[in-house]
């Protein structure tokens, strides 16, 4: 069995958030900007001195982290990808960085993030600063792209199949998506493609469609089941939650679902979602090596006995 991390690859400068939000913006400039919204809120949270505010766009970087998730049994990452047409990616350095450098020792697979870019973070509801786009067009160039991954190596193959994740399938009709993109890939000689997908994400109907189903915490899981009640917390509107609680609550919750054949079991750390936006976000107090650890342990040898293929 396989133990994967999911990366998001959005510290590096970037000529879309320049353009859409200040120049060399970056998450480190949300992350140095925070401020603490109630006592014993650990904000700013910052870096440790294994990585420091490192950048994605260079190699050593990429390399680094990949032997520190070696080190600590980390077999892979799922890298999100930001496709939005034929023409348009965005955030695309560290995933072409790395398949470009065979030499970091790191397995890989992708993760298509097909949703708009909005304002969001900052209360803005209607702007949308980039759409995600569909055509048959551009499921063939996504499949192009992912191609060139395929042939990598440290690509992640099940049974030497590779893995694509789709983030968003409820969005897509499914089956044209897939007979277009198998197209592509059977030319490449990838016959068969592993299609995985957040599980609150596939729409009735699809189940079939999809390989491999995530669980996707912390929105898989009623957190009013571990919400803390405190005047103290009445102004973060997401709310502040116990993370020793929902730690014991999601290890039972995820044993209970380790019998559909197809579910994979996904661990959430910490959360803290409020230097991005502010009191409408909400938090996890209390995360601590500890609950996480049993949380994880449990998970990983659960999912052993059951036979499943990667967490």
């Amino acid at each position: 069995m396989k133990l994967f991390s999911f990366f998001l690859p959005q510290f590096h400068f970037d000529k879309m958030n320049d353009l859409f939000w200040e120049k060399e913006f970056t998450d480190w400039v949300t992350t140095t900007r925070a401020n603490s919204l109630f006592v014993g809120h650990e904000q700013p949270f910052l870096p440790s001195s294994d990585l420091g505010y490192y950048d994605l766009s260079k190699t050593f970087t990429l390399n680094k982290q990949a032997n520190i998730a070696k080190k600590y049994g980390l077999d892979g990452f799922g890298i999100y990808h930001y496709f939005f047409d034929e023409k348009t990616k965005a955030l695309n350095i560290p995933i072409e960085n790395l398949r470009k450098h065979t030499s970091i020792d790191i397995d890989y697979f992708i993760c298509w993030v097909n949703a708009d870019w909005d304002k969001e973070w900052v209360g803005d509801y209607k702007t949308i600063l980039y759409k995600q786009k569909y055509s048959p067009v551009i499921y063939e160039k996504l499949a192009e792209d992912a191609c060139i991954h395929f042939q990598d190596s440290r690509y992640v193959r099940i049974e030497g199949k590779p893995l694509f994740y789709i983030h968003n399938p409820k969005y897509l009709v499914l089956d044209e998506f897939k007979e277009r993109f198998m197209q592509i890939s059977i030319k490449y000689g990838f016959n068969e493609v592993l299609f995985a997908a957040p599980q609150i994400h596939i729409s009735a109907g699809q189940e079939c469609e999809i390989d491999y189903a995530l669980g996707y915490p912390p929105g898989d899981y009623p957190l009013r089941n571990v919400k803390l009640e405190s005047e103290a917390y009445r102004n973060i509107e997401g709310g502040v939650f116990s993370y020793p609680q929902y730690a014991e609550k999601y290890s039972s919750f995820i044993l209970s679902k380790l019998n559909e054949h197809n579910y994979v079991p996904t661990i959430l750390s910490g959360w803290d979602n409020t230097p991005r936006y502010k009191e409408r976000g909400f938090v996890f107090k209390d995360f601590n090596t500890y609950d996480f650890s049993i949380l994880t342990h449990s998970i990983l040898q659960s999912s052993i006995k059951k036979n499943k293929d990667f967490v």
